[in-house]
């Protein structure tokens, strides 16, 4: 079994629904989901790896703008890939025209740009299991 972390950004949680039919992936389920607002401080261990860099303030600055609603999926191994295909790249807003088949992702159907990008989804097991416990700590199954 694989889990993966999965959060809907500020601005797009009114797509909930249409999110989560996009992500119905056979033998998976969410096992928790959360709406809440992020800190500071979540979000400075969250993104330490471009915390440094110029355009940093204002991604905070969206992200702590409204809440977000987050998730933990569970499914057969392979579920962090699969997600991540239907997640799409993180510049597919940008993208799409290019790549038509882009359009079919949910950042190419919904993201406004590369930091409005709708969704985060984790990139790997060791990263979805940081953030799982980050964001959900252990206390967070139905």
């Amino acid at each position: 079994m694989e889990r993966s972390y999965v959060m809907i950004k500020p601005g797009f949680t009114h797509l909930e629904k249409e999110i989560l039919k996009m992500l119905e992936i056979k033998n998976s389920k969410i096992i928790a989901r959360k709406e809440f607002s992020l800190t500071k401080e979540l979000l400075r261990e969250h993104y330490r790896h471009i915390s440094d860099k110029d355009f940093y303030p204002e991604l905070e600055k969206y992200m702590l703008s409204e809440p977000v609603i987050a998730y933990v999926f569970e499914g057969e191994d392979g579920l962090i890939e699969k997600i991540r295909e239907i997640v799409g790249p993180t510049k597919a807003a940008i993208l799409k025209d290019e790549n038509p088949e882009l359009k079919n992702t949910i950042r190419g159907k919904y993201a406004i740009d590369g930091s409005k990008n709708v969704i985060h989804a984790s990139d790997g097991i060791n990263t979805a299991n940081e953030e799982i416990a980050r964001f959900f700590g252990n206390d967070y199954c139905f």
